[in-house]
């Protein structure tokens, strides 16, 4: 694993594949005939490609939070009425049972009583929305969870561009899936639940930022391996208000402040270690299952094409350029196992200059 960038899409295109199945997703280029040698070397044929705003997508991603929100607010009703009513004091007990935490019925209270339009009532009670906080459980109470109805249609349109710009692998172990897979479509912070605690609703009002999606395969994201795994150093968070401060123990390609590499050790065989007896590097071996049968092999492979360009580089040129200029190839991440390489590279330029400064006369 290494860092990523997720930068907004700004194309969307319709192609149809030789079994006759449309794709139609958004994705990253520098220009429509870009999106259409890409589409055409993945054997697409290409019916239009048109310049997309991502801003249609996001609108359509905040709904859908407020959706998932408000399914959590009415099921919590008495938790999160109290609330409305410090928010609102006019509001009588009679007004909560009322409301009985739908949405619409909050606005046409509030249209009521302060004699304003739908719009203007509307902002007021999303205001409010973003400033609700979950329950914080006492010892020994276990806080009903919520089954919440997500709209999964909603982050599958991001998986086209989320994988592209991840060069095709998965974000975890940088396998590349889709030849075999259609791919995930996975929440970092999981949105339904938390196995590490039993009290959390999950980080449901998540489940639609882009921030908290990344591209993946099987294998680390479902059976035997992530799923609802969430651990964090200290409490978590149990509404958007507490995210910023929280301490995931899991590594994160989207956290920049965070290095995998300062986390991960990749051996000469491709196995994978804590690296200084890390926890992050430790959770995310386990929970990214990044030592499953087969996956050090092909990082073993990856790491042996490090080892042909360095010795073709180095006998080119100095070590140093060498070195330097692999480092950067591999950190666009377009390589197969990249963070594998890095180690690799590392292994190999200590080598070769204990090499050299073993030789005679040196």
């Amino acid at each position: 694993m290494i860092w990523g960038n997720l930068e907004e899409p700004n194309f969307k295109f319709n192609a149809t594949d030789e079994q006759g199945y449309v794709h139609e997703f958004f994705c990253r280029a520098d220009s429509e005939d870009e999106v259409r040698r890409r589409l055409v070397r993945k054997g697409l044929i290409v019916n239009w490609v048109k310049p997309y705003s991502f801003s249609e997508w996001k609108d359509r991603a905040r709904k859908a939070t407020d959706k998932v929100i408000w399914q959590r607010i009415r099921n919590r009703w008495t938790h999160f009425g109290p609330q409305a009513a410090a928010n609102w004091p006019w509001m009588t007990a009679a007004d909560l049972n009322q409301i009985a935490g739908e949405k619409k019925k909050l606005v046409a209270l509030l249209q009521s009583h302060d004699g304003t339009s739908e719009d203007e009532a509307t902002k007021h009670v999303e205001s409010w929305t973003a400033s609700v906080y979950e329950e914080a459980p006492q010892p020994g109470q276990l806080v009903p969870k919520t089954a919440i109805k997500f709209n999964d249609d909603v982050w599958k349109e991001m998986k086209w561009h989320l994988f592209e710009q991840f060069h095709g692998k998965c974000a975890y172990c940088e396998s590349k899936p889709l030849a075999v897979y259609p791919g995930d479509v996975e929440h970092y912070r999981p949105k339904g639940k938390v196995d590490e605690d039993e009290n959390h609703p999950g980080y449901y009002w998540l489940a639609y930022d882009e921030q908290n999606m990344l591209p993946a395969c099987a294998s680390c994201n479902q059976w035997r391996a992530k799923l609802t795994h969430f651990p964090v150093s200290g409490a978590h968070s149990r509404d958007w208000h507490g995210v910023a401060a929280e301490q995931p123990l899991l590594l994160n390609p989207y956290d920049h402040n965070v290095n995998p590499l300062d986390h991960l050790e990749f051996g000469s065989t491709g196995a994978t270690k804590a690296r200084n007896t890390s926890p992050n590097g430790d959770n995310s071996r386990k929970y990214y299952y990044l030592d499953r049968p087969g996956l050090g092999e092909a990082r073993f492979e990856a790491m042996k094409l490090v080892e042909q360009d360095w010795n073709t580089r180095t006998l080119r040129g100095s070590i140093t350029e060498a070195y330097k200029e692999l480092r950067t190839d591999i950190l666009r991440g377009e390589r197969p196992y990249c963070a594998a390489q890095l180690w690799e590279l590392d292994r190999l330029r200590k080598r070769t200059i204990a090499e050299l400064s073993a030789a005679e006369g040196i």
